[in-house]
Order: C-alpha cells, then sequence, then structure tokens
C-alpha cells in the first residue's frame, strides 16, 4: 500500500472518529470516571477470603470478614458447593469511594450498592451505614459469586469465558440473590406485592422481565412463593439446570411440575388472598391526609425525601419529575404547585451526589435556607441553598468524613447536626457554622441515622441500631429511637416497638411528643408517642407504606404547627401527602405481628433459608485483633487469554501461513492493566505486534503503547519476452510497515469536564517484494526463480502532539442524546516529513422544550492548518458522509452531474465537498416514535426514534476561500428526514430520506447505515 491509501485510510478512520457521538467514542465525548484519591489498600486474609481495604476502615472490613465467612458457610450448605479458589471483596468506606473504583468499568449510579464482576469474580461494595444493610449488601453479593461459580469454569483457569447466568433475565439472578440474602419476610418487597395487587396490576411469569417490573422486588417475591409451593431446595437445583426462562420458561416451569400459566396463576391466587387478609384485618384509622405531589400532578414517579418548612406552606423533596435526573424541588405544600427547582444535576452537574437516596433537606429556623448532604470532588460537603432563588449561599467542606447524610438545624440556626461516616462507620457530628468546626458526638460501631433537635436544644433525637444489634455475633437488630444529652453525651432508648424499624423520629413544638414511622406489623405507618414514653398512638393507615426507595429512606417531616408531609409508596412510585392536625385521628395500634411482612406462599414462618439465615453462630469466626493487613502488591495476573488462530492453505502467492495470539493482564484493583496482542502472517516481514499499558490509580489517568503493525497486498503478474522466449510470473507483495508508539493522558476536573494531553511517533515504511519464476515460453520448464525487494518510496517519520478540553453531560436516548451538552475543543501537531496544526471545535446542545422532542444543535469545525495543510499523501476531508450532511453521499453520484460542469475540470459538485478543512452546522428535531402517542418520554418495547433534519456544510483550502471570504467555495444544504432504531440494544440504524439542494439532480436520496444521531 503506498504512503497515499494509507493517509487516506487513516483519514477515512478519522472522519469516522468525529462523527462517532455515543459512549462506543469514549476517546472523543464521554463522561469520566474521576479518582479523587488514591487508596491505599492492604489485604486481610481469611479461610475463605482476601479483603482489600483501607487502613481507615480497618474496624470495618474486620467485621465484613467475619460476615463474609457465615455468609459462605451458609451458602455452602444451601447450594451443596464451595466456591472454588480463594474469593477478593474490594471493600470502600463509603459510597462516594466506592463510584472511584477501577474495578468496575464505567460510571457506577447511585441506586449500586454492591457489584460482582465475572471474570476475577470479584466483589465490590461500600460499607452502608448499618450492620443489616452491610451484611444484607454483602450476602447478596457473595450469592453472585455462588451462582458465577455454578454455572461459569474454575476463576483460577482465565479461560475468559462468562458464566452462564449471565444470560439468564435480571429477574431471576438479583431476585434469587434477594431471596437467599434476606429471606422469605420483607417489608419493602411485600408492600411492592400489595401495590400492584390493589392496582389490579400483577404480572405474569413471562413479562417479569420487562422495565416496569423491578427485578429485585419482583424476583425475590418469585423465588420466595417457588420456595414455599416446592421447597427451598427447588431453588437450589435450579440454577443447577440449563433451563433459561429468557428462552426456555416452560422448560423452566417443567421442572417444576407445572407450566407457566399455571404457575402464575397460583402465585396471583396467593398475593391476592394475603392483600385481602390484610384488607379486613387492617387497622380502622380514620385520618384524612390529602394529596399533595404525585406523578398525576405533576411530580415524577419518584417524589422522596420530604422536608416540610418551618411554617408548613412549603415542602422540599427530591423528584425526577423532569425525567433526566433526580433534583431539588419545592412545592406549595397545599396546592403541590412546584415553586421552584433547586437544583439542575442534568446540564449542570454541580455536586456528584445529592444522597436522594438515603438522606432528606433540613430548613433553617427562619425557612430561608435549606440544608443538604452531598458529594463534590468526591468529599462530602454541606450545602446552604437560598429557597427564595436556588443559589448555593455557601458549602461547609467536611473533609474528616467520608460521607455524610440527615442534616438538621439547631433551635438557634447556628449549627448542623448530621450522621457522618468515617471509615465505614456512621456516627453522630455537630457541624458549627460559625466557622465550619466538626465535633464528633458518638463514637462506636452502631448506626445512628436522623437525627433531631429537641425544641430547647439540649437533646438530639435519633434513631439506632446500638439497643437492638449484637456486635460480637454481627446479629443485626432493627433501627430503635434514642436520645443524646448534648451535657453528658449520654444515650438513652426511648421504648418504642419491640419489632420493626423505628424511622424519621420528628419532634413536636412543645417538645412532648415524637411522631415517627415504624412498622411493627409488617407495613410502615406513622405512630406518634410521648418522647418520656408511653403507650404508641397510631396515625395512619397505608395499605402499602409509608416509605421511602431504600428500606432506611426519610419518608416523614413534620412543621412547627404540626403538619405532616411524608411519601407514601403507591403506583410502584412515591407521591407526597400531608396530615394536619384537625385531620387526625390517633387509635391504640393493633396487636403485632409479621404476616404483612412475610411474601406471599407460606401461612407462617419458616424454610431451610430461613433457618439459615436465623442461625448467625454458625460459621461465625471469632472476634479476633484488629488485622495487621499485608500490603497490597499491585501485581498483574492474567484475566484472559484471547483464543490463538492458526491458519495455513496454498494461495497464488505461495503457501502461507498465519496467526495470532492476544492476552489481558491487570491488577486486583483495576488500576494497571497490560494488554498484548502479536500476529504473524506468513514471514517475519509480516510479523506484527501491539503492546499497551494503562494506569488508571491516580487521578491523571494515562496510557502508553508500542505497536508495529503491518499491512500487506499481493497479486500476481506476467510479462512475456518474445526475443529471450522466456515468461516471466511474478508473485508481487507491497509491505507497509507502520512502527511507533504514542502516550496519552487525561485529567478529569469532574464527572462531565476533562483535559486530554497526547503525543505520538511513527516511522511508515513501504517496499515491494517480487518472487519472479522465469519459465520456457509456453511451457512450464523452468529456468530459474529470483526473489527482489526494493523500497517505493522514503520513510514518512512523523509525530503528533494535541491536547483538547471536553464536556459531556448529554444523557441518551435509544439512538441519540436527548438532553444536555457535548463540546470538544482540540489543537494538534503534526511534524517531521509531513508539518500541520490541526484544529478541531465540535460543539453540540440538545433541549427539550416539549416532552417528548429533543431540539439537536451542532456547529463543528475540523481544519488542517500549516505548510502541508494540502500534502498531495493525506487525503481531502469529504462534507457528504450523511454523519455531516445528508443527501451527498459516496456513490450516489451520477455521470451526468459531473457533465454539467466545466469541461475538463473536476465534477463541481465535489469541489465543495472535499477540502482541508471543513465546517457543519447541523438542526434535528428527535422524538421517540411510541412517545409521540403519550406525550412522553417513553420507548416502550420498541426504540424506534423520528427525526426531522437540516444539514449544511462547507469544505476549503488555503487557495480556495469560502464565497463570503471572496472565495468560490459555497456550502451544500438538505433538509430531510430519518428513522432510528436501535437493533438488539446494541446496533443503531439509521434509515434517512433527504431532498439535497446543491445538487444538480435534486431528488429524493435515501440512505441507510449503522450510525448513532450526533
Amino acid at each position: 500500500m503506498n504512503a497515499c491509501r494509507l493517509l487516506r485510510v487513516v483519514a477515512i478512520v478519522l472522519v469516522a472518529w468525529l462523527a462517532a457521538p455515543g459512549p462506543a467514542a469514549a476517546q472523543y465525548f464521554g463522561r469520566n470516571k474521576v479518582q479523587y484519591r488514591s487508596f491505599d489498600f492492604r489485604i486481610l486474609q481469611t479461610e475463605r477470603f482476601d479483603i482489600y481495604y483501607y487502613p481507615e476502615e480497618a474496624e470495618a472490613a474486620a467485621l465484613v470478614a467475619r460476615m463474609a465467612e457465615r455468609w459462605h458457610d451458609r451458602l455452602s450448605r444451601f447450594f451443596g458447593h464451595e466456591l472454588r479458589g480463594r474469593q477478593p471483596i474490594i471493600l470502600y468506606a463509603a459510597p462516594a469511594h466506592f463510584r472511584q473504583t477501577n474495578t468496575i468499568d464505567g460510571l457506577i449510579g447511585e441506586g449500586t450498592g454492591g457489584v460482582t464482576e465475572a471474570i476475577k469474580r470479584r466483589i465490590v461494595l461500600p460499607m452502608t451505614g448499618s450492620l443489616a444493610d452491610t451484611d444484607h449488601v454483602l450476602g447478596h453479593e457473595i450469592v453472585h459469586a455462588f451462582q458465577f461459580d455454578l454455572t461459569g469454569d474454575d476463576p483460577r483457569d482465565r479461560t475468559g469465558l462468562l458464566p452462564g447466568i449471565l444470560a439468564f433475565p435480571l429477574w431471576y439472578v438479583e431476585g434469587m440473590a434477594e431471596y437467599l440474602s434476606l429471606g422469605p419476610v420483607d417489608s419493602q418487597t411485600a408492600m411492592w406485592l400489595r401495590d400492584a395487587a390493589l392496582r389490579e396490576q400483577l404480572p405474569h411469569i413471562r413479562d417479569l422481565h420487562r422495565y416496569e417490573y423491578f427485578p429485585y422486588r419482583w424476583g425475590h417475591a418469585f423465588w420466595a412463593f417457588i420456595g414455599a409451593r416446592y421447597g427451598d431446595r427447588a431453588v437450589a437445583s435450579l440454577i443447577r439446570s440449563a433451563a433459561n426462562p429468557q428462552v426456555d420458561l416452560e422448560g423452566m416451569t417443567a421442572q417444576l411440575g407445572t407450566d407457566p400459566d399455571s404457575l402464575t396463576a397460583e402465585w396471583h391466587a396467593a398475593i391476592l388472598a394475603r392483600t385481602r387478609e390484610l384488607a379486613d384485618n387492617g387497622s380502622p384509622v380514620t385520618s384524612v391526609p390529602r394529596h399533595v405531589i404525585g406523578r398525576d400532578t405533576g411530580g415524577g414517579r419518584y417524589n422522596v425525601g420530604p422536608r416540610v418548612s418551618p411554617d408548613g406552606r412549603l415542602v422540599a423533596f427530591f423528584s425526577e419529575r423532569d425525567r433526566f435526573a433526580v433534583d431539588l424541588f419545592i412545592a406549595d405544600a397545599e396546592t403541590g404547585a412546584i415553586v421552584r427547582r433547586l437544583t439542575t444535576s442534568a446540564s449542570d452537574p454541580h455536586f456528584d451526589s445529592l444522597q436522594f437516596l438515603s438522606s432528606a433537606g433540613a430548613w433553617s429556623p427562619d425557612g430561608r435556607l435549606l440544608a443538604i448532604a452531598a458529594v463534590r470532588a468526591g468529599r462530602p460537603v454541606l450545602a446552604l441553598i437560598d429557597t427564595t432563588n436556588g443559589r448555593i449561599r455557601r458549602e461547609v467542606r467536611l473533609p474528616d468524613l467520608d460521607d455524610v447524610l440527615h442534616p438538621a438545624f439547631a433551635p438557634d440556626g447556628r449549627s448542623i447536626v448530621l450522621s457522618g461516616n468515617r471509615g465505614g462507620l456512621v456516627d453522630l457530628y455537630r457541624v458549627r457554622l460559625d466557622d465550619g468546626t466538626v465535633e464528633q458526638l458518638t463514637d462506636d460501631v452502631y448506626a445512628d441515622f436522623e437525627p433531631t433537635f429537641t425544641p430547647d436544644g439540649t437533646t438530639i433525637v435519633f434513631v439506632t441500631e446500638r439497643f437492638s444489634t449484637d456486635v460480637e455475633r454481627l446479629e443485626p437488630g432493627p433501627l430503635r429511637l434514642a436520645r443524646l444529652d448534648l451535657a453528658t453525651r449520654q444515650v438513652r432508648p426511648i421504648a418504642g416497638f419491640l419489632t420493626g424499624r423505628h424511622l424519621s423520629p420528628q419532634v413536636s413544638a412543645d417538645g412532648r411528643t415524637i411522631t415517627f414511622v415504624a412498622d411493627p406489623d409488617g407495613i410502615s405507618n406513622i405512630y406518634r408517642m410521648p418522647i418520656d414514653g408511653g403507650p404508641p398512638e397510631q396515625l395512619l393507615s397505608a395499605a402499602t407504606g409509608v416509605a421511602g426507595i431504600t428500606t432506611t429512606s426519610p419518608a416523614l417531616s413534620m412543621a412547627q404547627t404540626g403538619r405532616l408531609v411524608f411519601s407514601v409508596f403507591e403506583n410502584a412510585g412515591h407521591s407526597l401527602y400531608r396530615l394536619d392536625p384537625a385531620d387526625t385521628v390517633a387509635i391504640v395500634p393493633q396487636p403485632v405481628s409479621d404476616t404483612a411482612a412475610l411474601l406471599p406462599g407460606r401461612a407462617a414462618v419458616g424454610g431451610d433459608v430461613y433457618a439459615l439465615l436465623s442461625n448467625v453462630d454458625r460459621g461465625l469466626p471469632p472476634v479476633a485483633p484488629l488485622p495487621e493487613g499485608e500490603p497490597y502488591g499491585r501485581n498483574l495476573s492474567l484475566d484472559f487469554l484471547g483464543q490463538p488462530t492458526i491458519s495455513g492453505g496454498m494461495t497464488s502467492l505461495g503457501p502461507r501461513v498465519s496467526g495470532g495470539i492476544s492476552a489481558f493482564f491487570s491488577d486486583m484493583l483495576g488500576d494497571r492493566a497490560l494488554g498484548v496482542q502479536a500476529q504473524i502472517g506468513g514471514t517475519l516481514a509480516d510479523f506484527g505486534g501491539q503492546l499497551v499499558y494503562v494506569n488508571r490509580r491516580h487521578r491523571w489517568n494515562w496510557a502508553a503503547a508500542a505497536a508495529a503493525i503491518p499491512t500487506t497486498i499481493g497479486y500476481l503478474s506476467r510479462r512475456d519476452d518474445p526475443e529471450a522466449g522466456q515468461t516471466h510470473v511474478s508473485a508481487v507483495i507491497e509491505r507497509q510497515q507502520a512502527r511507533g508508539g504514542f502516550l496519552t493522558a487525561f485529567y478529569p476536573f469532574s464527572t462531565s469536564t476533562r483535559l486530554e494531553l497526547s503525543a505520538a511517533g511513527e516511522a511508515i515504511s513501504f517496499s515491494r517484494e517480487m518472487r519472479t519464476s522465469t519459465y520456457v515460453a509456453g511451457t512450464r520448464t523452468p529456468v530459474e526463480q529470483r526473489r527482489d525487494v526494493e523500497s517505493l518510496g522514503p520513510t514518512l517519520w512523523l509525530g503528533s502532539g494535541s491536547a483538547a478540553i471536553v464536556r459531556d453531560t448529554a444523557l441518551f436516548g435509544a439512538t441519540h442524546p436527548i438532553f444536555g451538552a457535548r463540546s470538544r475543543f482540540e489543537i494538534g501537531r503534526t511534524g517531521g516529513t509531513i508539518n500541520y496544526t490541526s484544529v478541531l471545535a465540535d460543539w453540540r446542545r440538545y433541549y427539550m422544550p416539549v416532552r417528548p422532542w429533543t431540539i439537536a444543535v451542532r456547529a463543528l469545525h475540523y481544519g488542517r492548518y500549516g505548510r502541508d495543510a494540502e500534502h498531495d499523501q493525506i487525503v481531502s476531508l469529504y462534507a457528504g458522509y450523511p454523519e455531516f450532511v445528508h443527501g451527498y453521499g459516496i456513490g450516489t453520484f451520477t455521470a451526468a452531474e459531473c457533465l454539467r460542469g466545466v469541461a475538463g475540470a473536476e465534477c463541481d459538485v465535489f469541489a465543495n465537498l472535499l477540502g482541508s478543512r471543513m465546517a457543519v452546522v447541523n438542526l434535528e428535531l428527535r422524538a421517540p416514535v411510541p412517545g409521540l402517542f403519550r406525550g412522553e418520554l417513553e420507548y416502550g418495547r420498541v426504540p424506534l426514534d423520528l427525526v426531522l433534519f437540516a444539514d449544511a456544510g462547507l469544505t476549503w483550502t488555503s487557495d480556495e476561500l469560502p464565497a463570503f471570504a471572496g472565495g468560490t467555495r459555497h456550502p451544500v444544504r438538505s433538509v430531510g428526514g430519518a428513522v432510528r432504531i436501535n437493533v438488539f440494544g446494541l446496533l443503531p440504524v439509521e434509515l434517512a430520506v433527504s431532498h439535497p439542494f446543491d445538487r444538480a439532480e435534486r431528488g429524493v436520496r435515501w440512505q441507510v447505515g449503522i450510525r448513532q444521531g450526533f
């Protein structure tokens, strides 16, 4: 291949790279995972586990190590299987640390509590605060480790083959992990079932894969029913079966001796029977709550973390009502009308996290400020937001803490009390707002949540696990009410219910009573009791439950007037209600029972899973001194070996053998990786390979590579020599050999913005090998054989460097971005044999004025400037690719269009499409087709988008300038429409019809291709 061909290929790749808009083009756009901290990991080894931790969480790591061994004992008994090899657990002290992990590629959302990856079977999770929650998440992930081990190869073999369980639907995999880690009693899953039963929208088993059915809850309910109906051993046996319900639901149910319809009918009957039983025996509370905000009244599906203002007129809450991100809103507590949005996380992600799953805001006593616990730059902060305009008045950084939750103002407004995570353990802290000093109020292994002051400011009421949890036996207990005397630091229990959780305590204005959420009967409702002890009163009897997104999310707040605002789970989401004192009727609660939390299928608690989970002593190692741990060595180990390939045969050029092999290595934390690839194509001259090293341990991420890439083309030639009476047959092999290396680094300022730097050097040589055989003319009698090698020209020596600023806040639909912004501004310099400077400016914006329509705008310039900008070995830029301007694609032009130009000149239309500099402007109107019928941003089962577009592009050179600059170049334009569909969730395909304005033949042009919208 000659140099001209080579650089044309390079240019075509560059054009495709510039046009690529989606996650696949992560080097061009894409969000950033930021390593705000470099953790000094150590390794704690137990009998079966390697716990990776850093010193500040040593105490938490010791607890996790003992829990992990107990979980292995439980699950090995249940499955009749021991995990092969040692099981790694990478532990982080807080979710903000966990989201920085390199063990898992890609961004980790706030809703992810832990991950088990399949290649090295690593479990990665943060401490979640309470012992019960950490034990649950750890058990859930160890179930996944067993699932991978039961359905995959021994992880020590490093075959690169993924476990078979990954092909199973999420409800099957995640639901089983929930059942085996929680058991048959769970108020959260039971709440989801009651809600669906009351709405008469119970799903068929074959529909559980659909997006509207949360796989964790519905899968949990399914496996609990299977365990109740067929015995828990059926759960263990089904995972060993090859029957994947995604493709063979009949085969799976046949193993149970039934069919999908019959099993669904039995399951539904059990759910409905339990729901009717609870309705018949429910508490006769006659309080009248008023609906404030819901999905049908201007809110989102999830309206959570309500905080009512001191005067009761406004309520602050989190919601995804704009569909793009969870933000903080203020609404009128009477009408539900949205007054103001306080944050804009989608278009301007100022904070890494708003902690909406586990926390809520706090009003200042004068109602002018709202304090929220947030994460910024990987560190916890207290943000004080002006409620009148949404501006951040102040950010209080808390560098000594790993996470903060549940802020609450002191009555004098001079300090804030909160739950703070340090080293994976959650205690109470007080922050003085005048100087930002932090004072620790509790200091132990017990988690303390949701603090609030009494009106006199002398006492803090909160919920804690200290009075129900046995740390030595690692026996989790439900959260209980407690009070902390600030003068003596004495913590005393507040007698509540003997069973169930207690959450969201609110102290009355006179300081005499506490209103709180509890689930003594398995349904979370609102109760009230004297702060000094006494019988609780029930204030509300919601059929589903007063709850947030998680089992410990804040769900209740109270104004000084006594008005309550709370979130209720209904219609598979959360709505906000208010309850005023005049509408409140208090009754004595009914006798405690766990029937409501018992998942349908059983009449009473029992089964093998329940027995395993109830025995907290079996398999639990004894308490040991805090670990020293071994230093983490960061050694690389083989992740997988690519399948070696080898081929051989006889070709027109003679016998030929080729082959290749690749391998990928990384360390346990994913901070460093090494990729190796080698290939041989017949001779040593055709040997090639690549070596790539990536280091992501620090905030500066960098990669280096060295490569030798051969490219060959071969053909036969024949030359007859009548004078000599000979025929010469030559096997010609033209080789291009590129050898070089590159170094790239990027520094992320945030998850949306980064600086990229790169440098590369390359030598490209060209040669021709001729193997000539000479024969007597007209015969096959050989005369001689000769091998000649010659150079096809001088070696190209190229060195390059570039710098770019990249920003990406775009949110994707099925086939293109639908909201946010993207931009890339880059300058590069190439020197050596060819010298030029490249400039790139790519600006994109996505607006949604009316759902579900998106207005997308792009302005792009790429150009080469300098001495060799139009070098004949560099292919020209082409604006007619459909990624730039529709209707001018290569291969769509006819000879007639070119004949209309000047005789002897190039085809006129190409003169406006080719150049060394290019500018493109695009405008699109986009909408999901299913959403058009509902006026919502919904795709349903068909990921299909409708697009209307207008494109314009212009190319020019240093000699031929645009017409507006006094030159002869004119833009090319087109309008049209397209449909884009995402095939199998992997392949975006566009079918476009366009009307080009600047072609001799202006008819309609059809184009189809694999591409995402810009």
